[in-house]
């Protein structure tokens, strides 16, 4: 149960970014192969081919508009929906961590030629205390962490990036999303929830 919850998720993160224009590798990872696995750690590699150059550079924490800030990176994403990461559960591990280790970063730099790239992880959440909060983000940041993607974030952008009058052919994801919208399922009161959570 736990792999086909992690799945949704890559592929919810994997959504996102290709609706925010990112040209995105989907690194699978097979259990006949755990030497090839842990060396490509990564569950997504992001190359954005219009990268924002102009206003101020995003904090450690992306919201949807500061995606375009972004010009190649390594992804990990960590859907533990009902968990918020602080800093006992990443001082955990449970393979948080291991796209920064020393061979995932080697097979990252491989994949973008040498040119330089951010390490971005995406999870469920961060405590919304904020001294607790700060403490995440400084452990992530001790860690080899550059950037953080709340999953708040990622489907409020599938919700608002996906149209109704466009079909999704071959992302059943996105189909589901652009149905549920299309039947007015994702207005008012439930877009209002994802707004309150960013605040």
């Amino acid at each position: 149960m736990e792999a086909a919850v992690s799945e949704v998720s890559v592929l919810l993160a994997r959504d996102m970014f290709e609706l925010a224009g990112f040209l995105v590798q989907l690194n699978r990872k097979y259990a006949g192969n755990p030497e090839e696995s842990s060396e490509v750690a990564a569950d997504l590699y992001i190359l954005n081919p219009r990268p924002r150059q102009e206003g101020a550079s995003p904090g450690v924490v992306l919201g949807a508009a500061d995606l375009s800030y972004l010009e190649r990176a390594s992804v990990k994403v960590r859907g533990w929906h009902t968990d918020s990461f602080a800093t006992a559960r990443l001082a955990s591990g449970s393979g948080i961590f291991d796209f920064v280790e020393e061979s995932a970063l080697a097979a990252a730099k491989r994949y973008f030629r040498n040119a330089p790239f951010e390490k971005v992880l995406v999870l469920s959440r961060l405590p919304a205390r904020r001294d607790a909060r700060e403490a995440s983000i400084r452990l992530l940041k001790g860690r080899g962490v550059d950037r953080v993607v709340e999953f708040t974030t990622v489907l409020k952008a599938l919700v608002d990036g996906v149209k109704v009058n466009k079909k999704y052919v071959g992302d059943d994801l996105l189909e589901v999303i652009r149905t549920l919208k299309s039947y007015k399922l994702f207005a008012g009161p439930q877009m209002d929830l994802f707004r309150k959570a960013r605040k």
